[in-house]
């Protein structure tokens, strides 16, 4: 008898996973073909890894990063941009919009990049400042298989992280 099964192809699947920094990943997927299942699991080539966060995630993981007079944020995923709408009270209410896009760097982490922030006086300059401390906001060693990032999807409300298992055995 084998000490081994042989599986056309494979998929694991983590739902709500809460990194280290505060980001909730709406689901982490993991799809492989010809996949060997014994006292390991065996991969003839790397699969493909697929990390999904929403809207409402990203919010409340940038919220708190703002500076105190800024409240109610609302992020929106369009047009592969996350566009950060906000009102903050320094004398009057007014409002911010950030547009900001997504870098893969080094395959290892995702940085926020401003494209545009439009904000009165001295406020443009302290969001600026905030979002650039964030980063990495994504980082692969944050995972709980070990993955090289290769790249980012913005649609219809959601952030896709496409990557790849940097393992061919996993314990």
């Amino acid at each position: 008898m084998s000490d081994s099964l042989l599986a056309d192809s494979a998929r694991l699947e983590f739902q709500q996973l809460l990194l280290p920094n505060g980001l909730k990943i709406e689901r982490i997927s993991v799809e492989a073909t010809k996949t060997g299942l014994g006292k390991t699991i065996r991969f003839e080539e790397p699969p493909r890894v697929v990390a999904v966060l929403n809207e409402s995630d990203l919010a409340a993981f940038i919220q708190p990063k703002l500076p105190p007079p800024v409240r109610s944020v609302d992020v929106q995923l369009v047009g592969g941009r996350i566009q950060v709408a906000a009102i903050a009270k320094v004398l009057i209410e007014v409002t911010a919009l950030l547009i900001l896009r997504l870098e893969v760097v080094e395959q290892k982490e995702i940085h926020l990049r401003i494209e545009s922030v439009d904000a009165p006086g001295p406020l443009e300059g302290i969001i600026e400042n905030r979002i650039q401390d964030q980063n990495p906001i994504f980082e692969a060693k944050d995972v709980p298989i070990p993955i090289e990032i290769l790249g980012t999807r913005i649609e219809a409300g959601k952030l896709e992280i496409d990557a790849r298992l940097t393992q061919l055995t996993l314990p």
